[in-house]
């Protein structure tokens, strides 16, 4: 079974980083919420929307994410240097 909570940060990183056409994901999203079963970078990869490598890259970034943010898969904002501290 597809781990949900790393799909949709696939999907989410793949949006933000312009990695898939909008319309591709959302027809993605579409069918793997009518599947869950199987991944969204399979998904993508079927449709054609991303090839092989894409899929990689994207994996890379979710692993990357999870493992800078101790497995917590929501995404946030970097916090800001607060100057006034100074």
């Amino acid at each position: 079974m597809a781990d949900i909570n790393q799909d949709l940060l696939l999907a989410a990183l793949a949006l933000l980083t312009d990695a898939v056409p909008r319309d591709a994901l959302r027809s993605t999203l579409l069918t793997w919420s009518q599947n869950p079963d199987r991944s969204v970078a399979e998904l993508l990869r079927e449709q054609g929307a991303i090839n092989e490598g894409q899929v990689q890259a994207l994996q890379c970034l979710v692993s990357a994410h999870l493992r800078n943010h101790s497995g917590d898969v929501q995404l946030r904002r970097p916090k800001e240097n607060n100057w006034s501290t100074w």
